[in-house]
């Protein structure tokens, strides 16, 4: 059954996962959750960030990030470091690494490195949370690791598609899949825009 973010926050805390891998069957609606979920670990003490693999940029825009500055694309490419991309969330003290602007094929060309930078996050944060946006289980594969856990972000707008999400999941070999819903006047609203604040 569903649980709200306050819940999925609390569960990622005790259970101790280092990674959440957020899916979204309505697409972009699940940015909103994800960066909610963020907020809420780190206002529990812990250093969260947020990877937007989601292709919709919602998640960045929500915590600030400027469309113009580099991003996980720009990483992919190797046109620009880690340095270079972390940002810090205009509304909390988690982070975000949004979408970026490289070239897509030059990101495309170096995915196989994703596996390493969410590596070298997991070691720099408590816990990743990656946006994966609207995909499946076979888009997964690449992002799963031994401490990571699935969420399946659903809302009142996700109907037959949140069931489509979460069957798909299973027979993709992930049962064990947390499901968090919004709450009514929960989803973080975007915050004016302000200078950005590189993570340090």
């Amino acid at each position: 059954f569903p649980f709200s973010v306050v819940a999925v926050s609390f569960k990622k805390v005790r259970r101790g996962a280092g990674r959440a891998l957020i899916v979204s069957p309505a697409g972009g609606s699940g940015a909103h959750n994800t960066v909610a979920i963020a907020r809420a670990i780190d206002a529990r003490g812990l250093r969260a960030i947020v990877l937007d693999l989601s292709g919709t940029g919602l998640a960045s825009r929500l915590m600030d990030a400027d469309p113009a500055d580099p991003g996980i694309t720009d990483l992919l490419a190797a046109e620009a470091s880690y340095s270079d991309v972390i940002f810090g969330d205009g509304a909390s003290g988690a982070h975000i690494i949004a979408d970026g602007n490289a070239d897509p094929d030059r990101a495309v060309s170096g995915i196989e490195r994703l596996p390493i930078i969410l590596d070298g996050l997991s070691s720099a944060y408590d816990i990743v949370l990656v946006d994966c946006g609207a995909t499946d289980a076979a888009g997964l594969n690449r992002l799963v690791s031994a401490d990571s856990e699935i969420v399946l972000s659903v809302d009142a707008q996700s109907g037959e598609s949140a069931v489509d999400a979460a069957r798909d999941l299973s027979e993709g070999g992930h049962d064990d899949v947390l499901i968090v819903i919004e709450e009514e006047g929960g989803m973080p609203d975007p915050v004016e825009p302000e200078p950005m604040r590189k993570a340090g």
